[in-house]
């Protein structure tokens, strides 16, 4: 086959292929789509696999096709080895790149087998240069010899990778280390996407197939921009514990797909002005409907403190909002329009009564639909969810307060009872005792004293293993510092094990 050239002068008039998919069914790969590169060295084989058969010496080759995705992209491909990979031979798949000019490809690539690790990892590959490892593989994955490989790959809109690898032994994907956000440094503005094979002459033929390549779209959904009160200010830490760091909760109630990139937090000085505006993100990043996001300096300040979910939404500013202890107003912002999206004035005295010291305590909103300003739409985050919730539904959260409490039958876990407590009370300055006495009416174990539990939730027993089978009383002890009234609650249970 003769050597296809890309030169630039040629690029106006080709068409540009955002998303594509090709299994090489057609046995060609020079249309629908056209790969360039190195097209000598390339060949389809009989089973309409894309494969490397080169010259009998150790060289370098590289195909690519038209490709300008990268944020809220998936990428899927098969790769196929017939020997054992290493230093010497291995595959690198380009996600998306640019060639400068130069024909070498450069940017956000997986290396298949390229090290002494044998796994797939993430690197960012500049122009010239060594790379930037982003992400590591399973060490000794890549060792069977055949190698078949499948490699699913995607890249969100807040620029979360996720990288998943099938074996031909394994019946589903297997998440190959922790998701990982790239910096937009690393995320070049893509024009390819393409394979490169590295090989010693004894592996130039018949080596290397590649098959299945498949690049979308995520979602459909567009980002849009916030009109006030889509997205409202939700929590607030503004007097953070020892080493934690202040945060904001922001929480999207709308139905919109919410572009990050127009939204910008400030605090208003006494003069109505502005000061220490912050942009929440340098490129379109979505926050969906019904979607928490925490907005701190540095995340793992907080989620060493506060229990975070693993696939926490968030944004770490280079510096963080000034949130003064004596109180504030916070404005969230459209930084185009400048139009007000939320606005919220904290204060300490928004804490729940009997809150003496606030530190380490955030500030809560109980219904989002409720104004931001209404003093008593806001409280103490409960003691029994730690004090905060940051990038989840608040421990505080409810639609109608006042409709009472429910003591639900056990569930089992792992082969083991345990007992659960779901409350909704008038008020949110409410406080409890949980207390559990056997069938003679001997206190056994005190799960709570003095809780604050706030307006709603979930409370939890979890029996020590030194009790015995047989019946049990929960005994919960509901009151309200403010109005002085107490309320019990009694329920036999039986303890199985």
């Amino acid at each position: 086959m003769r050597k296809i050239m890309l030169l630039v002068a040629l690029l106006v008039s080709f068409p540009v292929f955002s998303q594509f998919s090709d299994n090489f069914s057609d046995n060609n790969f020079t249309v629908n789509p056209p790969w360039y590169g190195d097209a000598e060295k390339f060949e389809i084989d009989q089973n309409s696999r894309l494969h490397l058969s080169a010259e009998n010496a150790a060289s370098t080759a590289q195909l690519f096709t038209l490709s300008s995705v990268s944020l809220n992209t998936s990428w899927e491909f098969e790769v196929r080895v017939q020997s054992s990979l290493s230093t010497e031979n291995h595959v690198k798949v380009y996600l998306c790149a640019d060639t400068a000019g130069t024909g070498k490809l450069w940017g956000l690539c997986l290396r298949i087998g390229a090290s002494t690790d044998k796994n797939v990892a993430l690197w960012y590959e500049p122009v010239s240069g060594t790379g930037t490892r982003l992400l590591s593989g399973t060490t000794s994955r890549l060792t069977s010899n055949p190698l078949v490989l499948q490699v699913k790959a995607t890249l969100s809109w807040d620029r979360t990778f996720h990288l998943y690898t099938k074996l031909e032994s394994e019946t589903d994907y297997q998440l190959e280390g922790e998701p990982q956000q790239i910096d937009t440094k690393y995320i070049p503005n893509s024009k390819y996407f393409g394979v490169y094979c590295k090989y010693t002459a004894q592996r130039s033929k018949n080596i290397y197939f590649f098959d299945s390549f498949q690049v979308a779209q995520l979602h459909d959904d567009v980002p849009e921009s916030a009109n006030p009160r889509d997205v409202v200010i939700n929590e607030v830490l503004y007097q953070p514990v020892t080493n934690g760091d202040e945060y904001l909760e922001l929480y999207n109630r709308s139905n919109k797909q919410i572009d990050l990139s127009l939204l910008s937090i400030a605090t208003r000085k006494g003069d109505g002005t502005l000061q220490h505006i912050k942009p929440l993100s340098s490129e379109s990043g979505i926050l969906h409907p019904e979607e928490y996001l925490l907005v701190t300096g540095t995340k793992e300040n907080v989620c060493s403190f506060y229990t975070c979910f693993s696939d926490i939404h968030y944004c770490e500013l280079t510096s963080m909002l000034s949130l003064p202890d004596d109180g504030a107003t916070i404005v969230l912002f459209n930084n185009r329009s400048n139009e007000v999206i939320d606005e919220f004035t904290y204060t300490k005295q928004l804490h729940a009564a009997g809150i003496g010291d606030a530190k380490g305590i955030a500030l809560e909103r109980i219904n989002p639909d409720k104004d931001s300003n209404l003093s008593s739409n806001w409280t103490s985050a409960s003691s029994v969810s730690g004090n905060g919730t940051p990038g989840r539904q608040n421990s505080q959260y409810s639609h109608s307060i006042g409709n009472g409490i429910e003591i639900i039958e056990p569930n089992r876990l792992e082969g083991k009872d345990f007992f659960q407590i779901l409350y909704s009370l008038i008020g949110t300055d409410n406080r409890c005792n949980l207390k559990i006495f056997d069938s003679a009416g001997r206190l056994v174990e005190s799960v709570l004293n003095n809780g604050f539990i706030g307006s709603n939730g979930t409370l939890q027993w979890n029996p020590s293993g030194k009790l015995q089978p047989g019946i049990y009383i929960i005994l919960l002890e509901v009151y309200s510092p403010s109005t002085g009234e107490t309320e019990k609650y009694k329920l036999p249970v039986i303890l199985r094990y």
